[in-house]
């Protein structure tokens, strides 16, 4: 997500970033499609910049140039077995607070 200093007015600036982590079984399986009711409040916040229902956790590494967030996720959690893949990167580079995928 990308912070913006004022919600209510889109035009001000973004002022920081947020990653946002899904826990890694509460719940049961997750899934990789995303229901049309969350795709219509994602529609109306713009500062969300990815959503995924899977079941996974945030990877991250911090250097003098950025932050990069690598979302790694499973099919399942039900059964042992499950392969972890990397659903989404994203970089947030050093001074300039907006979020771009990477």
């Amino acid at each position: 997500n990308e912070l913006a200093s004022d919600f209510s007015h889109p035009d001000r600036p973004i002022v920081g970033a947020e990653f946002v982590t899904t826990s890694m079984t509460s719940g049961g399986d997750g899934a990789a499609t995303v229901p049309a009711n969350t795709l219509a409040v994602i529609a109306e916040n713009k500062h969300i910049k990815w959503h995924n229902r899977q079941r996974g956790y945030v990877k991250c590494d911090v250097t003098t140039e950025g932050w990069n967030a690598e979302y790694r996720v499973v099919p399942y959690v039900t059964r042992t077995g499950a392969a972890v893949e990397t659903a989404s990167r994203w970089h947030v580079a050093h001074g300039k607070p907006g979020i771009q995928k990477v």
